[in-house]
């Protein structure tokens, strides 16, 4: 009984702390985008329900949750705390990842896609048995026979997010046959890619550009050309599987080129040697979100046309004192 009680206790701290942090951050990124994500969530679960319309799409589904949970697991930094503190850690993180994935689980259980819901929460409970990789040498000893030195970006940011990406562009191609399901996918390695601009380099790699305008063409023409090559495969794909939603495919994908441009040119804007650059990152967000939601899907032209300007001249500043 005390038992019983005890795990009771654990869980029930454990949903009134997710619950105050979810209301720190709703309180600290203010009403209006609160609403923005919430418009945005309530539309994704609203594409998904209707997506999903018959057993193999709802395997897919489960597939995507359990690999965005073990995505999560994988990239914690309490989970030594956790293991060594608590007297029961294998029963906290499932009940934390089961919680997570209850609003998809709700989901398939309602169009009675009881065996896809099931995998999701055995999933769960697999993915909380799970160590961690710690080293990101061996998970991409060989990434620079890959991806240019100068994509520097890239580099970072996929050790960092542990391969985020490189999960989402492998699912991406696993379901080029389907209709839209790629599209979500195709915007998920989209938006983790814009991630990656989020930190200035120093002053001495900036410095290996001629100016601020080979700088900027250099950075967006390396990145479009190797975002292109591995994604239109898949793209095309889909295009001959599915004439029907043609322009659907291109209208998307020239959007995901779009976002990945005003990354770029949203770092640079607010461009400062060695420093994290959070200044953007609000607008970053809110053009990362422009394709799911139609009044916003000209956005991305308008951010990339006023933050073209601004990283010329704040660039400018550090090149002027260069050659001075």
């Amino acid at each position: 009984m005390n038992k019983q009680s005890s795990a009771f206790e654990m869980i029930s701290n454990l949903l009134f702390i997710r619950l105050q942090q979810l209301k720190r951050e709703l309180i600290s990124t203010g009403w209006f985008y609160s609403l923005i994500i919430l418009i945005i969530t309530g539309l994704l679960g609203f594409l998904l329900y209707h997506a999903v319309q018959n057993q193999i799409h709802s395997f897919y589904l489960a597939a995507l949750i359990i690999v965005a949970i073990y995505i999560i697991h994988n990239s914690r930094n309490d989970l030594q705390f956790i293991r060594q503190q608590l007297s029961n850690p294998f029963l906290l993180l499932t009940t934390e990842y089961i919680l997570l994935a209850l609003p998809v689980i709700f989901l398939l259980f309602l169009k009675s896609f009881f065996a896809a819901g099931c995998t999701i929460i055995t999933g769960c409970v697999l993915v909380a048995l799970i160590a961690p990789i710690n080293s990101l040498y061996l998970l991409f000893p060989k990434l620079t026979r890959w991806i240019p030195s100068e994509m520097f970006e890239w580099l970072s940011g996929i050790r960092t997010t542990k391969g985020v990406a490189a999960v989402f562009l492998i699912v991406l191609y696993a379901t080029s046959f389907l209709k839209f399901i790629p599209l979500i996918f195709l915007w998920l390695v989209t938006i983790t890619i814009a991630g990656f601009y989020q930190f200035g380099e120093p002053l001495t790699l900036l410095y290996l550009h001629e100016n601020a305008k080979r700088l900027l063409r250099n950075k967006i023409k390396s990145a479009l050309s190797f975002f292109v090559k591995i994604t239109i495969i898949p793209v095309l794909v889909n295009i001959f599987l599915h004439p029907d939603i043609w322009w659907v495919d291109l209208m998307v994908y020239t959007l995901c080129l779009l976002v990945i441009t005003c990354a770029i040119l949203i770092k640079y804007a607010v461009y400062r040697p060695n420093e994290r650059l959070t200044a953007g990152s609000i607008l970053l967000s809110i053009v990362c979100i422009s394709p799911t939601l139609p009044f916003t899907i000209p956005l991305p032209v308008v951010v990339a046309v006023m933050k073209y300007k601004s990283a010329i001249q704040n660039l400018e500043n550090y090149f002027h004192d260069q050659n001075n």
